[in-house]
């Protein structure tokens, strides 16, 4: 049977119901549609975010070029009526998609007989365990016979054969011992990048099958046969609330030895980054109030998702990728109207990706060490209930490091210190100069001089005096200790002499 696209179909009485059971349908899925029209809203309590999980808008695109003939007699050919679920029923239990039955018996019961000829179609593989609409959209496509948009070589070339061998015992079978070795025998380049990374992606360490956690292995409607948009693919494992991890210790120098690693070595070690890893930072809570813009947009913006020379996979070291949008870029990027190429064209930003960039000026003389060290010494990379995406609020953040007893054991470890809950961890020996603030147990008081407050709380009145109150926290051609003016005039503006 060839796929119908006529003018008429579309304006078939069947059509017109249809589309008025999609617009109902769509409707019931953003939670406007009333009891009265489809007598479903204690059912959606318990499968709502199923039905919004599977019913993407984008499927029952029927201007595509080729459309699923089965869709002339409505949805529930193939689906369960979701209004006939009860409410009582344990959302596990709703077959995939809602299918009345599993593919591919329910896509056999008509192409049998439609199509005789479908196992020499596809190469004479064993079709009884297959999943159809792992290479045909059940909806409808621009590509003949509903393929996705973008299509595996040998799958588009029709050579089955280069991944699987003739069936035996009715079973598909795969040319290689695994799906990853599959892989590598034609991108051999991404497997020798994988190996010689110093930073992988762990998944890859996890499964020998791990290719197709992520990659369709016939045909997708994302770039790179990604099954999801990337965004989507990596959320559904990394977001969550970072668990509280113990700190595992780097083992010291031997006695006597007087040998110390410097500070690249200790931040490539494989200590150092499993010890990251273990912390937590692989999962993100986007449940916090301030999300930075790019976890949004896409992870590869800052990571390769298969392995890097940096922590974490990142595309570059942490300054480094900060300062390609927060620096002299920044301004060009908002307003680009093309795509924007950075890290020597390694990603490419797509034109008024951003609604802010601030730009952050380091060409001041006198510059905060941890600028220069990592800009997540400071700021969440992600995710924070603190404005700016700062691990904690000003006063407490500066005093993570400047404390009296942090900033001594932070000078003078030669093992990481955790701060921020195993948030942050500093490699040893990483700041050349740490000044301690002699305060008061309340933390409160103290500097510059004995009884000066450091931290007042904000009032309906006056704004919260902290830190940044006195000091820039980036760079500054003020002096050492980066006043944000001359100290007169500064002391001035509370002190009025």
């Amino acid at each position: 049977m060839r796929h119908r696209v006529t003018t008429v179909w579309r304006h078939s009485p069947a059509v017109r119901r249809l589309f008025r059971t999609v617009v109902c349908m769509l409707t019931i899925l953003s939670a406007t549609a009333t009891a009265a029209v489809w007598n479903a809203e204690d059912s959606l309590e318990v499968i709502g975010d199923a039905c919004r999980r599977y019913q993407d808008p984008s499927t029952l695109d029927l201007e595509k070029k080729f459309v699923h003939p089965a869709l002339d007699e409505g949805c529930s050919v193939c689906h369960l009526d979701c209004s006939q679920i009860s409410p009582t029923t344990d959302a596990g239990s709703i077959p995939e998609f809602y299918l009345t039955a599993k593919e591919p018996g329910l896509c056999l019961e008509c192409h049998s007989e439609l199509h005789p000829d479908l196992q020499t179609a596809h190469d004479a593989q064993p079709l009884e365990h297959s999943r159809c609409s792992g290479c045909h959209d059940a909806h409808a496509s621009n590509n003949a016979f509903r393929l996705p948009e973008y299509s595996h070589g040998p799958y588009a070339a029709r050579l089955c054969s280069a991944c699987h061998p003739e069936p035996e015992d009715g079973e598909v079978r795969l040319a290689q011992e695994t799906i990853n070795g599959l892989c590598y025998a034609c991108h051999d380049d991404i497997r020798m990048r994988i190996e010689d990374a110093k930073s992988r992606h762990k998944l890859l360490s996890e499964s020998d099958q791990s290719c197709i956690d992520c990659h369709a292995p016939h045909a997708a409607g994302q770039e790179y046969m990604l099954t999801k948009p990337v965004y989507e693919l990596c959320i559904e494992c990394h977001e969550g609330k970072p668990e509280k991890a113990s700190i595992p210790q780097p083992p010291l120098p031997e006695e006597g030895s007087g040998d110390m690693p410097s500070l690249e070595e200790v931040m490539r070690s494989k200590r150092y980054q499993d010890l990251d890893a273990d912390a937590g930072q692989q999962y993100i809570d986007l449940s916090q109030e301030y999300v930075h813009e790019p976890v949004r947009k896409s992870c590869t913006l800052c990571h390769d998702v298969h392995a890097s020379e940096h922590t974490a996979e990142l595309n570059a070291p942490v300054y480094e990728l900060c300062m390609e949008c927060h620096g002299e870029n920044a301004e060009t990027i908002l307003k680009s109207s093309e795509p924007f190429p950075f890290l020597d064209g390694l990603v490419s930003l797509p034109p008024k990706s951003y609604e802010e960039l601030p730009y952050l000026d380091i060409d001041s003389e006198f510059i905060h060490e941890p600028v220069r060290s990592s800009c997540v010494f400071c700021h969440d990379a992600h995710a924070s209930d603190v404005p700016g995406k700062l691990y904690a609020p000003v006063h407490e953040l500066c005093l993570g490091c400047h404390n009296d007893s942090n900033a001594d054991r932070i000078m003078n470890s030669i093992r990481p210190i955790p701060l921020f809950e195993g948030k942050v961890n500093l490699p040893p020996k990483i700041f050349e100069k740490l000044s301690g603030l002699h305060l008061f147990k309340s933390g409160s008081i103290g500097h510059p001089i004995q009884n000066h407050p450091v931290y007042i709380p904000a009032t309906d009145t006056e704004p919260e005096l902290n830190c940044l109150t006195c000091h820039t926290s980036h760079a500054s051609d003020t002096g050492l200790m980066r006043w944000k003016d001359s100290r007169n005039k500064m002391c001035g503006e509370c002190h009025k002499m």
